[in-house]
């Protein structure tokens, strides 16, 4: 999942519209799904990071029988701008009330049993007498929440100041992608994928097809926890619930007229990527040869910028940064030797990846220069302009930026 850093434009308040949230936040993260990173186009959802439902649900948390509505405070949580999501229609289906109250409080739960806080017996104390919380319970509560699934967006408050709590995860470390055949029985039994099971295996389940899946990064995981430690929910179960809450692998094939086409779309993608690279390696091996091997200048000649100029704009259109990202990450940073890359030094390496897939930097006056308008007046030379190949992306949790 793209690393987001979410920052509003302008003051965000209570009364403010669901049109112009989200017009907030498609200038701030740009017309993708925050979670399967496919671009928004017609239909722009959005949806709560917790939920605010307010439909009444009765629950079991340890002693305490609560009767209160599934979602957190509505009043404070509904228009607060770090719990605005742009998702697109069928994660935001997959996704439904979660994570919710209940949630929050079987964590909080689990968390005092660990740190003895009574912070559990305080807020569920309240909840089952039907007494009023405060604010920092209520924000206690969301904080919590918050560590059920991972985010990949790190939320400002209403006034542009990060918030402690409602940091992003880092979810393009955390999460990757294989390329293999599984069935989604399979993908059920390790928790990657929630199938309605209440009228029994169906065919399609135990059939093998060959897709984009997304899973946890195992090795990354472990790497951060045997430096961070275990939380009260270890970070690969946080993976999973995320991934299993979203539906991020559903594929049924025999539903022709399916509304979750997420897995083939993303697979699509993936083939876009493969044949994006081959382009492009094709084309540094072939000036290598050519030109005798220049490292200080091959991945910045006019037609390597040519070629990555194409690749954004593809990038752009597909939406998926992290699948993009990952592929050439792999192959360009990581690439075994034997062929051209790792002859490139690795710094300038790293710069070409932060042009393709960060910022990169265009001259609009001489782009303008080669344009006249109406009245023939030709546009000056203007200096260098730095441009976001997509718009809101935390640099700072992607591991490749300069």
């Amino acid at each position: 999942m793209r690393p987001v850093l979410k920052i509003p434009s302008r003051r965000v308040h209570n009364n403010m519209s669901s049109e112009q949230l989200r017009y907030l936040l498609l200038e701030a993260m740009g017309a993708y799904c925050v979670y399967c990173e496919a671009p928004l186009t017609v239909d722009i959802p959005y949806a709560h990071k917790i939920s605010v439902s307010q439909t009444p649900h009765e629950f079991q948390v340890g002693a305490y029988t609560i009767t209160n509505q599934v979602g957190l405070n509505y009043y404070r949580f509904n228009t607060a701008w770090v719990n605005q999501q742009l998702m697109c229609a069928a994660c935001a289906t997959a996704k439904g009330e979660s994570p919710n109250l209940e949630d929050a409080l079987k964590f909080l739960q689990a968390y005092d049993q660990v740190n003895n806080s009574g912070l559990f017996n305080t807020i569920a104390g309240k909840l089952s007498n039907r007494s009023r919380l405060s604010n920092d319970d209520w924000d206690t509560l969301f904080q919590v929440a918050l560590q059920t699934w991972v985010s990949p967006d790190y939320s400002a408050d209403e006034v542009g100041n990060l918030l402690y709590g409602a940091q992003g995860d880092p979810t393009y470390s955390f999460i990757t992608y294989v390329h293999d055949s599984r069935t989604q029985q399979a993908l059920h039994d390790a928790g990657l994928l929630r199938l309605d099971l209440t009228n029994g295996v169906q065919n399609w389940m135990t059939q093998a097809q060959t897709k984009v899946w997304v899973v946890p990064n195992e090795t990354a995981i472990d790497a951060w926890q045997s430096q961070h430690g275990n939380d009260i929910l270890d970070m690969k179960t946080r993976v999973k619930n995320t991934i299993r809450g979203l539906n991020l692998n559903y594929s049924n094939p025999t539903d022709t007229l399916r509304f979750d086409r997420r897995v083939d779309n993303r697979t699509e993608v993936f083939t876009m990527v493969e044949q994006a690279w081959n382009r492009l390696n094709n084309l540094v091996t072939a000036l290598a040869g050519k030109r005798g091997f220049d490292q200080d200048s091959i991945l910045f000649t006019p037609a390597i910028s040519q070629i990555t100029a194409s690749i954004r704009q593809s990038l752009r259109a597909t939406g998926h940064w992290s699948l993009w990202a990952r592929a050439f990450q792999r192959n360009v940073l990581d690439s075994p030797s034997g062929n051209i890359w790792p002859r490139i030094d690795k710094d300038l390496r790293r710069l070409f990846l932060f042009n393709l897939l960060i910022e990169y930097e265009v001259d609009p006056g001489q782009m303008a220069s080669q344009i006249q308008d109406f009245a023939g007046v030709r546009f000056t030379r203007g200096s260098l302009e730095v441009r976001p190949v997509i718009p809101g992306l935390d640099i700072d949790r992607v591991p490749f930026a300069i």
